[in-house]
């Protein structure tokens, strides 16, 4: 089967879930579970009975594509799936959870050049922000596909002017082998110098990550002197300060804390 073939396939799955969801509630007694009518409660506990086989046909697949990737050697037609399902992105409620998981089979598979090309357009394509996912689940992907192209593209999503695109290149980039991310990057002037300060939305792992890798003394001399100044990068540095402390007290043994 195609791409389109299955997108039909996964349209059918999605429409006919939205369907059952309009027609349970619509049917829904008013006083329900209080109501005494059996036959209403009869037929809502069917339509919601063909809520979960939508939902049990979405999640492991019209066939059980997708549960069959859960083996090392899954057949060919899985994989096949599990990679137009990706590509395909329908939404739909809990959809995120399903693209996930299918994410991280994906990443255990044996895969052809041409599946390892398309994953990796996928790749890019959440780092540009244009698809939906998980940080994690890409970053497993891009742990077994990446290659030195991969990386380099990557890397060069560091200078983008969306801050977006760069924490999720940078997400990604720090769980791949051999990412090609220097110290210096990190230091002032450097690409992901802004990222750092951005603690709100920049994941602990991480900025926990960053530190444990490309630390050094020369930055950790200049978050010292960005935390004495007044500005809006204070308390950032102060938490990058704390977390780089609390790392040191815990490899030299002794208790964190006053």
């Amino acid at each position: 089967m195609g791409t389109l073939d299955y997108q039909r396939e996964i349209d059918g799955l999605v429409a006919a879930y939205a369907a059952a969801a309009a027609r349970a509630m619509a049917i829904r007694p008013a006083d329900y579970p209080n109501t005494q009518d059996q036959r209403a409660v009869e037929e809502f506990v069917q339509a919601g009975e063909e809520i979960r086989s939508c939902e049990r046909a979405l999640w492991d697949g019209p066939n059980g594509e997708i549960e069959r990737l859960r083996r090392p050697d899954a057949s060919a037609d899985s994989i096949e799936y599990g990679i137009a399902y990706l590509e395909i992105a329908p939404n739909y409620f809990r959809s995120g959870y399903t693209r996930n998981r299918i994410t991280r089979l994906l990443a255990k598979q044996a895969l052809n050049d041409s599946q390892r090309g398309r994953l990796r357009a996928l790749i890019l394509s959440y780092v540009d922000c244009n698809a939906f996912g998980s940080a994690k689940a890409m970053g497993q992907l891009a742990r077994g596909l990446a290659n030195n192209e991969l990386r380099r593209q990557l890397r060069s999503r560091f200078t983008h002017n969306d801050i977006r695109v760069i924490r999720r290149s940078l997400m990604v980039l720090l769980r791949v082998k051999r990412p090609g991310i220097q110290p210096k990057d990190f230091r002032v002037g450097g690409a992901l110098n802004e990222i750092v300060f951005d603690h709100e939305r920049f994941h602990f792992y991480e900025l926990e990550n960053c530190t444990r890798r490309y630390w050094s003394a020369d930055w950790e001399r200049e978050l010292r002197q960005v935390a004495a100044a007044q500005g809006p990068n204070r308390a950032s540095a102060e938490h990058i300060l704390r977390l780089a402390e609390y790392r040191r007290t815990r490899r030299e043994g002794r208790r964190p804390g006053p």
